[in-house]
């Protein structure tokens, strides 16, 4: 991950709250995702012939999708806390 030092523009505190707001919405898209996949996949038989394989296809792409957006806004938020890093997309 590459990035820089805050600048005068903002101030760290600015990133932080943007950064935490960030990773708070990340993480609701992953509980709500983790939990369509569970709702889709609760009761459904784990045997042919079942006609919904392409949801549950669909809701673990979501899931996973979600999950892998969580962790890069953790990681840009750790890369800040602990080396100052600002995201690209932050600046």
């Amino acid at each position: 991950m590459t990035g820089t030092a805050p600048s005068p523009k903002r101030d760290r505190y600015q990133i932080e709250a943007l950064l935490i707001a960030h990773l708070n919405a990340a993480s609701e898209r992953h509980k709500k995702a983790a939990a369509r996949f569970l709702i889709v996949t609760d009761g459904v038989p784990h045997h042919p012939p079942f006609d919904g394989s392409m949801l549950i296809k669909q809701t673990a792409d979501a899931n996973r999708n979600a999950l892998a957006e969580y962790q890069i806004a953790l990681q840009q938020f750790l890369d800040f806390v602990i080396s100052g890093i600002v995201p690209e997309d932050f600046r």
